[in-house]
């Protein structure tokens, strides 16, 4: 749902993709029986990763 942005990209693009992503699972998860984890990504294990702040992804559980 998430990767890694090439250096000097902005977020635009990747977030737009991340919120369809995020919307088409959450489609799925209102289906009988699923559930769905979004899980943040440290900096320190993988630098530039999209969505690496913790409070990011708890900030998108109201966006779609």
């Amino acid at each position: 749902m998430a990767g890694l942005r090439p250096e000097g990209v902005t977020d635009a693009p990747f977030y737009d993709t991340y919120e369809r992503n995020l919307s088409y699972a959450a489609d799925e998860v209102a289906k009988p029986g699923r559930k769905i984890v979004i899980e943040p990504v440290k900096t320190r294990d993988l630098p530039g990763f999209f969505k690496a702040p913790s409070w990011r992804a708890q900030s998108d559980r109201g966006d779609c």
